[in-house]
């Protein structure tokens, strides 16, 4: 159930303290604000994620339902990758959120799609534009020569079905 999701687990279920106890640098970054339903701070507090890292000073990709920002992956992203090479830390983690693909996105000038019709034709447009960021992003890491594993988990998008909470 969802309120399971906030009951406090042991430790070792924890991922992010996991990795920093195996020497990782972790932290966490979204491409929003995080401050919808007080997301940044939940994750914080029962993810045991770091706090976010600042994203508002980036230029708008997309605005949520609620009309706050949505922020590049690619900017998002990037920014983290190129302030990760300037580090000593041998070792590091990133807890990344993304709602480039929620039901709610839209671009400036346009308002949310609610429609089925309206709301699929927007989802693939997004879609494209979000795989393209991040597959640019995955080429990044690529060519660094570093290694790297990317955990890309999907919760649930605007085209997709899931059951009547989603």
């Amino acid at each position: 159930p969802n309120a399971g999701l906030f009951r406090p687990e042991p430790a070792e279920c924890y991922l992010m303290e996991a990795l920093r106890g195996a020497g990782y640098r972790t932290q966490a970054a979204s491409n929003h604000d995080g401050t919808y339903d007080n997301f940044a701070a939940i994750i914080s507090e029962h993810g045991r994620a770091d706090p976010q890292l600042p994203v508002t000073d980036l230029p708008p990709a997309l605005l949520n339902f609620d009309a706050s920002a949505i922020y590049s992956d690619r900017a998002v992203l990037g920014r983290w990758w190129s302030g990760r090479l300037s580090e000593p830390a041998p070792r590091a983690a990133l807890y990344y959120n993304s709602v480039s693909l929620h039901q709610g996105a839209y671009k400036s000038g346009q308002a949310p799609a609610w429609g089925n019709v309206e709301r699929v034709r927007r989802y693939s447009e997004h879609a494209r534009d979000s795989f393209r960021e991040l597959e640019g992003f995955f080429e990044e890491l690529r060519a660094s020569g570093r290694p790297v594993v990317v955990f890309f988990v999907g919760e649930h998008g605007a085209a997709l079905r899931g059951s009547r909470i989603q």
